[in-house]
């Protein structure tokens, strides 16, 4: 196997025709060649304690003797193997140079730029920055593309997943999506939860409409310890059904502060008020439920639910996606649990009516 020599060791010989050793580091520090990033000849002559007129005399003295005809295999190298790594994070890339013995340590990628453009090497790529992460490319379109993409599924499922954010951003924009810059323009998000080992499933936070989030509220504010596998059939029950794996539903409910996850089961141990959280037709049937023990035959539901002002349609979508209520039997609909709910508020309790349970 060759041994390649590092990048460091190349550009090193370029400013040896540099006759002082504090030149040579102090026209490093300025053009990124040291291994950190690029900086002003005002910061690089401060390190130096010289002036920055100091500095700019000393850099436009040692120009002609670095853009000395030269090869540069190393440098040809590290370029060529960036020019492949479009749309994934610097810091990544610049990793695997070192890994790869392109170079001897962290090398910025900034450094790289700046030698190429002074030695007259054409880079074929440039460093954008979104979030606050830089990126070999240009990545400000597709990375607001993929945020938008990722909030709105987010929105509409509770949680998402990166190839569905990868595929779907991907209808809407020219050119391939690497799956490597999806992750990590969700990363530069505050508010990402990654919901499983792989990093696949993950759930932003400050998405402020969640159906997920809804409906796991819903039923923890009726009953006060449920077993995740009812959850998990539970809060499928939408006329968009929510098709998350069990496993994603326990991770998700772990991130939630007025829960913790005990075993198999999910445990309330915040407040969650029934009377704020359950509105319309839902909390009427559900207080009518819980008034004649928790099931009724669907004639005699019907009848107390009309009488308290619930109308037909809306019963019907109640009975037919909360993940409160289900169909016991073919004529009998119920709580999902035997076990008696939480009480719901008078405010929600209509007056009783005759009817067998």
């Amino acid at each position: 196997m060759v041994r390649r020599t590092p990048l460091e060791t190349e550009l090193g010989q370029i400013l040896g025709h540099l006759n002082r050793p504090r030149d040579r580091k102090l026209i490093a520090r300025h053009l990124g060649w040291d291994g950190g990033p690029p900086c002003s000849l005002s910061e690089a002559g401060a390190a130096f304690q010289i002036t920055r007129e100091r500095a700019r005399q000393v850099y436009a003295g040692a120009l002609p003797l670095i853009r000395q005809p030269a090869r540069t295999p190393a440098l040809d190298a590290v370029l060529a193997f960036v020019r492949k790594r479009q749309q994934e994070r610097v810091a990544d890339v610049e990793r695997r140079l070192r890994e790869r013995e392109f170079t001897s340590g962290m090398f910025s990628l900034h450094g790289v730029l700046t030698a190429a453009r002074l030695l007259g090497r054409s880079p074929g790529f440039d460093l954008d920055q979104f979030g606050g992460v830089w990126f070999v490319g240009d990545v400000s379109e597709v990375g607001m593309a993929i945020r938008l993409t990722a909030a709105k599924l987010v929105e509409h499922h509770g949680v998402a997943r990166v190839s569905v954010v990868t595929r779907t951003a991907a209808k809407g924009h020219s050119g391939r999506i690497k799956t490597g810059l999806v992750r990590g323009i969700l990363e530069t998000r505050s508010d990402l939860c990654w919901l499983d080992q792989p990093g696949e499933w993950f759930w932003l936070t400050s998405v402020s409409r969640n159906r997920l989030l809804t409906r796991v509220q819903k039923v923890l504010a009726v009953f006060s310890r449920i077993p995740l596998v009812k959850l998990h059939e539970a809060i499928s029950r939408d006329y968009r059904p929510l098709r998350i794996p069990e496993a994603v539903l326990r991770s998700f409910c772990a991130c939630l502060p007025w829960c913790r996850v005990n075993g198999d089961d999910l445990v309330v141990c915040g407040e969650l008020n029934p009377d704020t959280i359950l509105s319309g037709g839902e909390a009427v049937t559900c207080a009518i439920l819980q008034q004649h023990g928790g099931a009724m035959d669907l004639s005699s539901l019907e009848e107390c639910c009309y009488a308290a002002g619930v109308k037909k349609a809306n019963l019907w979508r109640v009975l037919s996606f909360s993940p409160l209520i289900q169909r016991l039997d073919r004529e009998v609909y119920g709580f999902i649990l035997k076990t008696p709910p939480r009480t719901i508020g008078p405010k929600l309790t209509p007056q009783p009516c005759e009817g067998r349970s």
